[in-house]
C-alpha cells in the first residue's frame, strides 16, 4: 500500500521533519510530543501545537502500549499542500504491532481507552496503515488562515 512516506507521493512542496526512532517507553512519549512542537514551530505552525501535540502524545502511548515495551516505534511529521493550497500537517507513528487500532467508547470509571476517540474528534482524518513489520496510525491537520 502506498503511504505519505513513499519518494513517488512526495512532490517538491512537501517538508518533512527527521524521523525520530525511541524505544517504546513511557518516558518517551515526552520526546513525541516536543518533536512535534518544535517542527510546527520551525514551519510558523504553532496555532496547530497544542491539538498536534496532544494527539501524536495518543499515538505515541498507543505506540509503547500495544507494541511491547523496549520495541522500537517511530514519528515523522509532515508539511504540504492540499489541492486548494491549504496547508497541512500529517503526524505518523509507525509500530511494530500489525494490529489496527479501533476507537472504542471507554467506561466512565476506564482510565484509558480514549486516545483515538481524540484522535478521531479533534484531527482533519485519521488512518492505519499496514506495513511490512507493524503499521503507521496518522492523523491530519488542517492550518486555517
Amino acid at each position: 500500500m502506498t503511504t505519505l512516506a513513499d519518494p513517488e507521493v512526495a512532490d517538491a512542496e512537501d517538508e518533512v521533519s527527521p524521523t525520530i526512532t525511541l524505544p517504546a517507553m513511557p518516558a518517551c512519549v515526552s520526546a513525541v510530543r516536543e518533536h512535534v512542537r518544535v517542527a510546527l514551530t520551525v514551519w510558523h505552525l504553532e496555532s496547530l501545537s497544542d491539538i498536534a501535540v496532544l494527539l501524536a502524545s495518543e499515538l505515541a502511548t498507543n505506540a509503547v502500549r500495544h507494541a511491547g515495551v523496549g520495541r522500537p516505534f517511530s514519528v515523522v511529521v509532515r508539511r504540504d499542500r492540499g489541492g486548494d493550497g491549504t496547508v497541512c500537517v500529517w503526524i505518523e507513528v509507525h509500530d511494530t504491532n500489525s494490529r489496527t487500532p479501533l476507537v472504542v467508547q471507554a467506561g466512565d470509571d476506564e482510565t484509558t481507552g480514549r486516545g483515538l476517540m481524540l484522535v478521531e474528534s479533534l484531527s482533519d482524518g485519521w488512518e492505519s496503515v499496514a506495513e511490512p513489520g507493524g503499521k503507521c496510525v496518522r492523523f491530519r491537520l488542517a492550518a486555517t488562515a
